[in-house]
């Protein structure tokens, strides 16, 4: 026990989180201590696109299986990134949503006039791109209304133009967010 826990000290004491050869060893060490063979058990690394997961399937010398959903993610990025139209709404609609969410006096506005709330952006998912326009499309109106108050920095793009961009993509995006859903 002393062994492993010597690991987990040294991962703390250094920061070496990533380190793959730190965790690599730490794996093996927590089989080994449960008298497990590691190669019996560990078949391949399942993985999400961090550098260390790779390595560590390098190192240990498995397959690494990538993830089908970040692969998807990749994807739609690709595709927001190759149309400006929807980049753009999508731009825009984050920096609405997250001056809405981030900043303290935008965020106590809008609590008095909605309970609805912004949701973040997730990065790593490409399912963030339509929760936020989702959630900007039910707020919209209450965007509207705090963007209004003197004391707000909200900035929100209300043209028409733009809510039947929104609309659209949302309508695109929700598509593309039900089928992957229902796989």
């Amino acid at each position: 026990m002393g062994q492993i826990k010597s690991e987990c000290d040294d991962i703390e004491a250094e920061k070496t989180c990533s380190n793959a050869e730190v965790y690599l060893s730490f794996f093996k060490d927590c089989f080994e201590f449960y008298r497990i063979r590691f190669s019996d058990w560990c078949l391949w690394v399942f993985r999400d696109n961090a550098s260390t997961n790779l390595r560590i399937a390098k190192l240990a010398r498995i397959p690494d299986v990538g993830c089908n959903l970040l692969k998807f993610t990749f994807e739609v990025n690709a595709m927001v990134h190759a149309h400006p139209d929807l980049r753009n709404t999508i731009q825009s609609v984050r920096n609405t949503m997250t001056s809405a969410r981030s900043e303290l006096k935008n965020s106590a506005i809008l609590r008095k006039i909605t309970d609805l709330r912004p949701k973040p952006d997730n990065a790593t998912r490409w399912s963030g791109k339509y929760a936020n326009l989702h959630q900007w499309t039910r707020m919209r109106n209450h965007l509207i209304d705090a963007s209004a108050d003197p004391e707000s920095d909200i900035s929100i793009n209300s043209s028409t133009p733009f809510v039947d961009k929104t609309t659209r993509y949302r309508r695109m995006l929700k598509e593309i967010n039900d089928v992957t859903k229902s796989l």
